[in-house]
């Protein structure tokens, strides 16, 4: 049975040639069937998740820990148990989008979950961590997300070259755009080198348009100028639609595009949770053909109201480089601000993995050693009797029964300072 009509005034992106996407899906959120709500009257057709918008799920909502309570004490290790609960998060969205993937033309139905970010300086931990949520999810419309960093862009090119559909995310420049478009073709050509389909898979480059903003906007106000506020993050995206349409134009391009190779789209990100009025103005400037916005879900409302959308604002940069040439001479180098913003960006994710570990595992000792059902007998607890340890407190359970964990478990968190690993790690 086909799709419904889409009937929300979103769907004048999608005949503009735009698809839209939904920003940090919780489990609650796909329980109670809302996605599958927006799917057939917003139109949305693809998901993306970040490490920090799993951790705050986690946080917010109990059936995640109420699922790890329900497993045994010394099943695995906690990082290993988040990585399970993010995986069955992902197959669930995969299989909600399947049908817009299976009748769309390579940029429906797309679900997105990135590496863990501590690998983001090591490319060869970045693929065998990316080929390990692949082959736990096992969905083709699954996008993994790697890092724009300098390891991740060589990534990129492995990853493609492996067959793995890619979301690059974190791109704060034109520059950066350029190198992740070149490994994105470098990946294809080693694909059909090697006998691959390029017809099977595809990428994205994500801007995080917003926390542009962010940060020049912080620089601006130090420096007491308003003349430019709000407006770096549109003029670094329409910056990098040129670079899109140059290098998807090229003869290089066209060899691979002869062998079903589809065009690295460009996904303009709001992460940051701006205003309803200022996700309105980037949604209407850049708006274009093989973009994708991508929205949160607290945004969607104020954006069903109608309201009037140039076609294919995005493809005229009229202004976009007096913006960042006006900038610089007030003191604002964008490419300082892009360098900054990536490294701002993965130290995030990785604080947010530390402290939904660190949640988890106190939950986890916490509620286990008040809950009162022992897995054993209760007569056969007390092994000796209290008087014998009046010095020192008896354990609440047996002796023997009381290292519930391997010891090695407890060396790799002190080797590792204790670092999560909610997403993907690599050798395991």
């Amino acid at each position: 049975m086909g799709m419904p009509p889409i009937t929300s005034p979103l769907r004048r992106l999608a005949d503009l040639g735009q698809r839209v996407w939904l920003i940090d899906p919780s489990r609650e959120f796909l329980d109670a069937g809302q996605l599958e709500q927006l799917i057939r009257h917003d139109g949305v057709r693809g998901l993306t998740s970040t490490p920090t918008s799993f951790a705050h799920a986690v946080f917010r909502d109990e059936s995640y820990v109420a699922e790890l309570l329900r497993l045994p004490p010394n099943c695995a290790h906690p990082r290993d148990l988040l990585l399970k609960l993010a995986v069955r998060d992902a197959q669930r969205a995969c299989d909600m989008l399947r049908s817009c993937w299976d009748g769309g033309d390579g940029r429906s139905g797309w679900v997105s979950i990135d590496v863990d970010p501590h690998m983001a300086d090591n490319a060869r931990s970045i693929v065998r961590a990316a080929r390990r949520l692949v082959s736990s999810i096992r969905r083709p419309n699954l996008f993994v997300g790697i890092p724009a960093t300098d390891s991740g862009v060589m990534a990129v090119s492995d990853c493609v070259a492996l067959g793995m559909s890619v979301n690059v995310s974190a791109v704060c420049s034109a520059s950066r755009h350029r190198q992740v478009a070149r490994a994105y073709l470098h990946g294809l050509t080693r694909l059909i080198r090697t006998g691959g389909n390029p017809r099977r898979i595809a990428s994205v480059v994500s801007f995080p348009v917003s926390r542009i903003d962010d940060e020049v906007d912080a620089r601006l106000a130090r420096l007491s100028r308003s003349e430019d506020l709000g407006r770096a993050g549109v003029a670094t995206a329409k910056l990098a639609y040129q670079t899109f349409e140059r290098v998807f134009a090229s003869a290089d391009w066209e060899r691979l595009e002869a062998h079903g190779a589809h065009p690295q789209w460009c996904v303009w990100l709001s992460d940051a949770q701006p205003s309803a009025a200022h996700e309105r103005r980037h949604m209407q400037s850049l708006v274009g053909p093989h973009t994708i916005a991508a929205i949160p879900h607290g945004s969607i409302q104020a954006l069903r109201r109608p309201a009037p959308l140039d076609p294919h604002p995005v493809a005229n940069p009229a202004g976009a480089g007096a913006v960042i040439r006006r900038l610089h001479s007030v003191g604002v180098d964008m490419d300082e601000v892009a360098a900054v913003l990536e490294r701002k960006i993965v130290l995030d994710e990785q604080t947010a993995l530390c402290k939904v570990e660190q949640h988890v595992e106190q939950r986890l000792r916490g509620d286990r050693v008040s809950s009162p059902p022992p897995s054993r007998p209760i007569q056969d607890a007390p092994r000796r009797p209290k008087v014998e340890r009046a010095s020192s407190p008896p354990p609440s359970r047996p002796i023997q029964d009381a290292p519930r964990r391997p010891k090695v478990d407890r060396h790799v968190i002190a080797s590792s300072n204790g670092v999560p690993v909610a997403w993907a790690r690599a050798g395991q």
